[in-house]
């Protein structure tokens, strides 16, 4: 999930898409590809890889068998339907900046998922937060969508997070 997140926010959301879903190998298919051995490998076409630590060879053919050959992606080893690359009104996204969001909405939304009970939804969302902060979008605003619905059901009124001092606990020093 974090390699994924890294992968999106380097700028090859194609690629947190493949980790996310069905993996490098499913994803990652050039049928023109005139060499059998060009298909299978992350990149944006045979011979176009992404650089270093992005370039995931998922070949697995005849005698030569890479290291991501099996990778099913996170959601396709639970063989649960992948999520689309397509923002919240069904459009396919047509910039790099937000392919990038709608992976990171997907990604934050499987983490949810995923890591359950484990403790790292505050960070998740946290970290999300500070990073559409210093973009220029409203962190409070994603916190707020995030939290509310947790808020509502429990009866607890909702902490005020439109500024990033609510984000934190205090900090007393004694003296």
């Amino acid at each position: 999930m974090r390699y994924a997140e890294a992968a999106n926010r380097a700028g090859y959301p194609m690629l947190a898409y493949a980790l996310l879903n069905n993996g490098v190998r499913n994803t990652f298919r050039f049928p023109d590809s005139t060499y059998d051995g060009d298909t299978d490998q992350s990149g944006w076409g045979p011979n176009n890889y992404y650089p270093e630590p992005f370039y995931l060879d998922g070949r697995g053919n005849g005698a030569y068998r890479s290291p991501w050959r099996n990778n099913g992606g996170i959601r396709g080893r639970a063989n649960l339907k992948p999520k689309e690359f397509v923002d919240e009104n069904g459009l396919i996204p047509t910039t790099l900046q937000d392919s990038i969001r709608i992976m990171e909405k997907h990604l934050i939304d499987e983490a949810a998922l995923e890591c359950a009970f484990e403790g790292h939804r505050w960070n998740d969302l946290l970290r999300i937060a500070c990073r559409m902060e210093k973009e220029g979008r409203s962190g409070g605003t994603f916190l707020h969508e995030s939290l509310s619905k947790k808020y509502s059901l429990s009866g607890i009124s909702m902490p005020d997070y439109s500024t990033s001092d609510n984000w934190y606990l205090p900090f007393v020093t004694t003296n």
